[in-house]
């Protein structure tokens, strides 16, 4: 009967780790796009706050996934699927924060298709009849991830071999884009094709390569 009695007063363990989870979740995304904005300068007291918030948030993601295979490992099934069902989410909701703040470097599709669209309207701008493979910057026009650069790649002969770093951001390989010159570096590219002679690319002067980003 007291056993009984205590289930119906005290959450199951699940839903107490769903409340402290969803609870978790709606603080970090407050914080991370209503809170953060407001405070630009990092030796505030404010930001350092902020800062720490995140940080636990994080670790509390990684607390998830390893209690989740703990008792996986300790074969308790059911508390496992919950931990890492609590992991899926909060690991989820880092995108979702990421796209409410527009971060271009999680989501960098935006940015390349404001490339194609100065690429379309000003078409007429970049010379096809040079066939040699050149960049045109187009400075922050597409709205780029801070430290980052909008560039347009043409190249109608495919000489410069910029195939290979279609897709996701990487650590460019080929020379057009040179990693340790200045002013112009290239430590991190995200390479998209615009049609058969140009290239839409986003340079980053800086590897701020993240955990969370798709390709």
């Amino acid at each position: 009967m007291m056993n009984l009695t205590g289930q119906k007063i005290f959450p199951s363990h699940a839903a107490t780790l769903g409340f402290v989870t969803a609870a978790a979740i709606v603080v970090d995304m407050f914080v991370s796009v209503v809170v953060e904005p407001r405070f630009k300068d990092a030796r505030s007291l404010q930001f350092e706050i902020v800062a720490a918030l995140e940080l636990a948030f994080g670790l509390f993601i990684y607390a998830l996934f390893i209690a989740g295979v703990v008792l996986l490992l300790r074969r308790k099934i059911f508390l496992s699927s919950c931990y890492l069902a609590a992991f899926a989410a909060t690991y989820v909701s880092g995108f979702a924060v990421a796209s409410l703040k527009d971060n271009r470097l999680v989501f960098p599709s935006r940015s390349h298709r404001e490339i194609a669209d100065i690429y379309q309207r000003q078409q007429a701008n970049f010379d096809e009849s040079n066939r040699m493979p050149r960049l045109v910057f187009l400075d922050e026009q597409c709205h780029p991830p801070n430290g980052c650069g909008c560039w347009v790649l043409m190249d109608p002969e495919h000489r410069s071999g910029v195939e290979t770093e279609l897709g996701g951001w990487r650590r460019p390989t080929i020379s057009i884009f040179p990693q340790n010159l200045l002013p112009v570096r290239f430590a991190l590219v995200h390479v998209r094709a615009l049609d058969s002679s140009a290239y839409s690319v986003l340079g980053c002067g800086i590897d701020t390569q993240p955990p969370l980003i798709p390709h």
